[in-house]
């Protein structure tokens, strides 16, 4: 018997009343539900309403239209093609039986038939139907997905491009603000030095305040400059430029800071500012929720790859719960358009080591390859 959640409905063709009797008792008495028409032209009504048989029974020889006309309509409908059809008739001759799988029939039943053999082949291909529909739904899941992770790396590329563009911008406002804003005050405060040195001017409160206040002014726009865009990544190199932003960092919130490593290779534009970027967004990160002590950062550069190393011994994290929340989203991203591998070892209460590796060459650009352990490794 047919589990009555997988009751199928069968749908039997013929224009002799006796054989739909036939059929349908044998097919009742197996579990199925049957549905009958005495024509094509109703057979095919009742295809099309909802819900459709999962199988058809259809016999050839029929007044008005036979049976292989009634399976080519079907067959030619986009909504009812896949419904199997087994043709049954008492015409045995070869010819018949080759049209009939021509016209899109999965199987021949000779009458008289069987009611096991017609049971067993309803059976067989309603299974064989469900492994078609389950291929054909693997399919559409294959094709959506691969449309997504075609988007996903678009967005991948268009963040990242944007991530370069907006560092391109940073880096053309820290120029302006240094050669331009800061040349100028710089150039002021040197006038009016001059000016007091020569007794032009005379030295009262309101000139020192205002020297005060060029000074204040030059030192903040230089910090902002290099927020912005630190010129040492440019000049002098990445260890430079993470020394600098971590050491003022260090200052400012008390844990003591080593670098370590340094570029042994000159890196592409793209790789040095993305492992900038990743090693400050660790250590702005760091601050916020390790409560650490101490942290180093360490650097190394081959002709295949370039890495940083960020070690501290915080708080540690429970990574299932906290990944998020620890800014790693933003980097893993970043990580994956790359290439790179990043590798996060960590424990509640044992600190954290996060591993970030990026091709140095040209290879393309892939998935992420991220991996989690915890504190030791």
């Amino acid at each position: 018997m047919v589990p009555m959640d997988e009751i199928k409905l069968i749908l039997i063709i013929d224009d002799v009343l006796e054989n739909i009797q036939v059929l349908g008792n044998m097919l009742e008495k197996a579990g199925y539900e049957v549905l009958v028409a005495n024509t094509g032209a109703e057979a095919l009504k009742i295809a099309r309403s909802y819900p459709p048989p999962d199988l058809i029974l259809l016999d050839i020889v029929m007044p008005s239209m036979d049976g292989f006309e009634v399976c080519r309509i079907l067959k030619a409908d986009p909504e009812l093609k896949s419904i199997p059809v087994i043709f049954v008739s008492a015409i045995s001759m070869l010819e018949h039986k080759l049209q009939a799988f021509r016209e899109g029939g999965v199987d021949y039943i000779s009458k008289p038939f069987q009611g096991e053999e017609v049971v067993a082949r309803v059976g067989t291909h309603l299974k064989l139907a469900n492994l078609d529909n389950l291929k054909r739904e693997v399919a559409q899941r294959s094709s959506v997905e691969q449309a997504l992770l075609t988007t996903q790396n678009m967005l991948a590329s268009l963040t990242d491009e944007l991530s370069l563009t907006e560092e391109r911008e940073r880096r053309r406002i820290a120029l302006a603000l240094h050669d331009q804003v800061v040349q100028k005050l710089a150039l002021g405060k040197l006038k009016l030095d001059q000016a007091l040195k020569k007794g032009r001017i005379p030295a009262d409160a309101a000139v020192t305040d205002l020297q005060k206040i060029l000074d204040s002014s030059m030192h903040d726009l230089r910090d902002l400059s290099t927020d912005l865009s630190p010129p040492l990544l440019y000049e002098l190199g990445l260890r430079s430029a993470i020394a600098n932003f971590g050491e003022r960092l260090a200052g400012e919130h008390g844990f003591k800071l080593i670098i370590s490593g340094d570029e042994a290779l000159s890196l592409r534009d793209d790789v040095r500012v993305t492992l900038f970027q990743m090693a400050r967004e660790l250590l702005i990160n760091m601050v916020k929720h390790a409560s650490a002590s101490n942290a180093t950062v360490l650097i190394a550069t081959n002709e295949e790859s370039a890495c940083i190393e960020v070690l501290d011994d915080g708080v540690g994290f429970d990574l299932p719960s906290c990944r998020e929340g620890f800014g790693l989203a933003y980097i893993r991203q970043r990580v994956a358009f790359l290439g790179g591998t990043m590798k996060v070892f960590t424990a509640p209460g044992m600190g954290a080591s996060i591993i970030i590796e990026i091709p140095a060459d040209d290879r393309i650009k892939g998935a992420v390859h991220e991996s989690h352990h915890p504190a030791g490794r």
